[in-house]
């Protein structure tokens, strides 16, 4: 165990809580539904790209941001297709259908 090892849990707490202070305001609401969509792509050097998205009055913060990439990386996708989910943000989980878009 290193010195950097004892004092990880103390830089996150604080890491969290100026994260919080900051962002805090930004955060989804618990129990409210967002309807939206999110267009990605999965490129043919194996990046997992957000090209855009939109959930109405949902506005970004580092924890939709985290949830939305969980989500895109979670998917079955093949490389170098475009893809778009319809579906509803509610309470840091995703619920909707991905399909391969034609460009």
């Amino acid at each position: 165990m290193s010195l950097a090892d004892a004092f990880a849990p103390y830089e996150a707490k604080q890491r969290e809580s100026v994260m919080e202070a900051t962002w805090g305001h930004l955060a989804p609401k618990k129990r409210k539904t967002y309807r939206g969509y999110i267009v990605f792509t999965h490129s043919i050097y194996g990046d997992i790209l957000n090209i855009a998205n939109d959930f109405g009055e949902l506005p970004d913060s580092p924890w939709f941001f985290q949830a939305m990439m969980d989500f895109i990386c979670s998917q079955d996708t093949e490389q170098g297709c475009v893809y778009r989910f319809d579906g509803t943000f509610r309470n840091y989980q995703f619920t909707g259908t991905a399909r391969k878009v034609s460009v």
